[in-house]
């Protein structure tokens, strides 16, 4: 699934962002990632085997919310922050630490909406 949304995101973005129906679909996987923590919290207090990946499904949620605000300004066009960015640089090298043994591979292709974004500064 991860492989899958970064050659999205990298086909989205290397196309010059103009193709909807790869957005859509972005967002809608974003959009399930973000939500899916407040779904899992309910479990977390059931089983001490899952509760080692709160973190994690904290973390994907973050990351997924990120890539939707980037998506966001990249439809408006609009100059991201410079704080904006510092604290989603800050998010992506904790998120990219391993957590239960697992890694999110799906911060790669958020950073890379991220970037697209705060070039759109530039345009």
């Amino acid at each position: 699934m991860a492989r899958r949304f970064g050659n999205l995101v990298t086909a989205y973005i290397q196309g010059g962002r103009k193709d909807q129906a790869a957005e859509t679909q972005i967002r809608a996987q974003l959009a399930v990632w973000r939500d899916n923590d407040a779904k899992l919290s309910s479990l977390l207090g059931q089983s001490f085997l899952i509760s080692e990946d709160a973190t994690l499904s904290q973390n994907l949620s973050a990351v997924a919310a990120t890539g939707l605000q980037a998506l966001d300004y990249l439809d408006r066009g609009q100059a991201i922050p410079d704080s904006w960015k510092t604290q989603q640089s800050a998010l992506f090298g904790e998120a990219s630490k391993p957590q239960a043994n697992l890694l999110l591979k799906i911060v790669a292709p958020v950073q890379q909406l991220v970037d697209a974004s705060g070039q759109t500064s530039h345009n």
